[in-house]
């Protein structure tokens, strides 16, 4: 009991490592600048009047109604895409009224999501997570309260991602290609999802190595969520996370979600 005490005590204490949570928050933010020149190509067929993506009937319910008001109104785009960009850069700075920029930021980004949900995958919404918990968080600022709110963004932050990792692994328990180790074979003979010289080494091929890589994968999300709150487990951890998801990027081509998985290792980041 004494030590929950200590630790509440503690929230109002300036934050140990100040610089790796604003490394942290100004990856978050920066995460959607990237991901929107990976799409400016792109983005009217997206989001524009001339949009492709498919548009469908739903209930009329406020929340339902908001989320989804681009996909039935793209004259709003440019009003929605260039703010959420400029807020987004601006929110990598720190300063007083940040915490403005930053909720321009994830209202703009709630509606491209929601009006594109099937042009991205899973780390859009996943960014958007942090960016609500980043909302708040000022390390410039040394008071109290907003030392408190600086250590409950990053934990927040820190669990939000040992959830996502949970509950992937759950997920992917619950099917059947993860479990008997095909999965990576599955995925990387899809063009899609695969490149010109992993077919032509033949590595697909290689079916205990496909294997090794799907535990592997599956492995790492079910240690994550309680590995990740020990110093020791936490650097081996990262690392093996790291060279993951750049080999998921560089082989599979999903560029948005392995930035997104990278840069939100940062907020795991201590002082030696």
């Amino acid at each position: 009991m004494s030590k929950i005490w200590s630790w509440i005590d503690g929230l109002s204490s300036p934050y140990a490592y100040k610089s790796g949570l604003r490394v942290f928050t100004a990856l978050v933010y920066l995460w959607f600048v990237i991901s929107a020149f990976l799409v400016w190509d792109i983005r009217e067929l997206i989001w524009g009047p001339k949009s492709v993506l498919l548009r469908f009937g739903m209930q009329s319910e406020l929340s339902v109604t908001y989320a989804y008001s681009l996909m039935f109104r793209p004259g709003l785009f440019p009003y929605i895409f260039y703010p959420h960009v400029i807020a987004a850069l601006i929110s990598i700075f720190e300063f007083r009224w940040v915490f403005i920029p930053r909720i321009i930021t994830w209202i703009t980004g709630i509606l491209l999501v929601f009006a594109g949900f099937n042009a991205f995958n899973a780390g859009f919404m996943f960014m958007l997570l942090l960016a609500f918990y980043c909302i708040p968080i000022n390390t410039s600022r040394n008071t109290p309260i907003q030392n408190t709110i600086n250590h409950l963004g990053a934990y927040a932050a820190m669990i939000q991602i040992a959830l996502g990792y949970g509950f992937s692994a759950l997920y992917k328990l619950s099917g059947e290609m993860w479990p008997s180790g095909e999965a990576v074979y599955y995925a990387l003979e899809l063009r899609r999802f695969s490149t010109d010289w992993v077919t032509h080494l033949g590595i697909t091929k290689q079916y205990w190595l496909m294997h090794l890589f799907t535990w592997i994968a599956l492995g790492y999300q079910m240690l994550f969520p309680i590995a990740v709150w020990f110093s020791k487990s936490r650097k081996i951890l990262i690392w093996i996370g790291i060279a993951m998801h750049v080999t998921i990027a560089v082989v599979m081509h999903l560029w948005d979600f392995s930035l997104a998985m990278l840069f939100s290792y940062a907020v795991f980041l201590k002082k030696k």
